[in-house]
Protein backbone atom coordinates (compact mmCIF):
# COMPACT_ATOMS: atom_id res chain seq x y z
CA UNK A 1 0.00 0.00 0.00
CA UNK A 2 1.66 3.85 -1.05
CA UNK A 3 1.14 5.88 2.32
CA UNK A 4 2.51 8.57 -0.10
CA UNK A 5 0.05 11.62 -1.14
CA UNK A 6 0.48 11.87 -5.04
CA UNK A 7 -0.52 15.72 -6.00
CA UNK A 8 -1.76 15.58 -9.49
CA UNK A 9 0.13 18.90 -11.44
CA UNK A 10 -3.57 19.67 -12.90
CA UNK A 11 -4.58 20.26 -9.32
CA UNK A 12 -2.17 22.85 -8.65
CA UNK A 13 -1.22 23.13 -4.61
CA UNK A 14 -4.90 22.39 -4.10
CA UNK A 15 -6.44 18.75 -3.22
CA UNK A 16 -9.76 19.28 -5.49
CA UNK A 17 -9.74 20.61 -8.61
CA UNK A 18 -12.15 23.87 -8.88
CA UNK A 19 -14.45 22.16 -10.98
CA UNK A 20 -15.41 19.39 -8.65
CA UNK A 21 -15.56 22.07 -5.89
CA UNK A 22 -18.11 24.28 -7.91
CA UNK A 23 -20.30 21.25 -8.31
CA UNK A 24 -20.59 20.71 -4.97
CA UNK A 25 -20.47 23.84 -3.56
CA UNK A 26 -23.83 24.88 -6.13
CA UNK A 27 -25.44 21.28 -5.37
CA UNK A 28 -25.30 22.16 -1.51
CA UNK A 29 -25.91 25.54 -1.81
CA UNK A 30 -29.14 24.80 -4.05
CA UNK A 31 -29.90 21.96 -0.94
CA UNK A 32 -29.67 24.31 1.20
CA UNK A 33 -31.90 27.19 -0.36
CA UNK A 34 -34.30 24.59 -1.12
CA UNK A 35 -34.74 23.36 2.82
CA UNK A 36 -35.17 26.99 3.95
CA UNK A 37 -37.15 28.66 0.94
CA UNK A 38 -38.63 26.13 -1.03
CA UNK A 39 -40.47 28.61 -3.58
CA UNK A 40 -37.68 30.74 -3.60
CA UNK A 41 -35.76 27.68 -4.70
CA UNK A 42 -38.22 26.53 -7.70
CA UNK A 43 -38.40 29.67 -8.95
CA UNK A 44 -34.92 30.02 -9.11
CA UNK A 45 -33.84 26.29 -9.84
CA UNK A 46 -33.19 26.88 -13.66
CA UNK A 47 -31.40 30.32 -12.94
CA UNK A 48 -29.12 28.36 -10.82
CA UNK A 49 -28.12 25.33 -13.09
CA UNK A 50 -27.95 26.93 -15.97
CA UNK A 51 -23.97 27.90 -16.11
CA UNK A 52 -21.36 26.50 -14.61
CA UNK A 53 -19.92 28.01 -10.85
CA UNK A 54 -16.37 29.28 -10.41
CA UNK A 55 -15.53 29.36 -6.59
CA UNK A 56 -12.65 31.23 -5.66
CA UNK A 57 -9.91 29.62 -3.43
CA UNK A 58 -6.58 30.63 -2.94
CA UNK A 59 -3.39 29.35 -1.03
CA UNK A 60 -4.10 29.49 2.63
CA UNK A 61 -1.63 31.29 4.34
CA UNK A 62 1.77 30.33 5.43
CA UNK A 63 1.84 31.47 9.24
CA UNK A 64 0.23 33.55 11.93
CA UNK A 65 2.22 36.56 11.13
CA UNK A 66 1.22 36.63 7.54
CA UNK A 67 -2.47 36.73 8.82
CA UNK A 68 -2.05 39.66 10.84
CA UNK A 69 -0.44 41.62 8.41
CA UNK A 70 -2.98 40.69 6.03
CA UNK A 71 -5.93 41.64 8.50
CA UNK A 72 -3.93 44.77 9.57
CA UNK A 73 -3.84 45.68 5.71
CA UNK A 74 -7.79 45.42 5.82
CA UNK A 75 -9.02 46.94 8.62
CA UNK A 76 -6.49 49.95 9.12
CA UNK A 77 -7.33 51.60 5.89
CA UNK A 78 -8.11 55.02 5.70
CA UNK A 79 -12.37 55.12 4.21
CA UNK A 80 -11.19 58.79 2.23
CA UNK A 81 -7.68 60.43 2.66
CA UNK A 82 -8.01 63.99 3.77
CA UNK A 83 -6.65 65.69 0.12
CA UNK A 84 -10.39 63.96 -1.14
CA UNK A 85 -12.51 65.43 1.37
CA UNK A 86 -13.83 68.82 -0.31
CA UNK A 87 -16.01 70.40 3.11
CA UNK A 88 -16.22 69.38 6.57
CA UNK A 89 -19.44 70.91 8.93
CA UNK A 90 -18.51 69.32 12.32
CA UNK A 91 -22.22 68.56 12.41
CA UNK A 92 -23.70 64.67 12.94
Amino acid sequence: MNDVWNISKTFAKFLFPFTAKSKIFRAKFGKKLKAKEPIQYEHNRNHLWKKPWVIFAKKPFGNVKSVVEYLGRCTHKIAISNPRIKSFDNQM
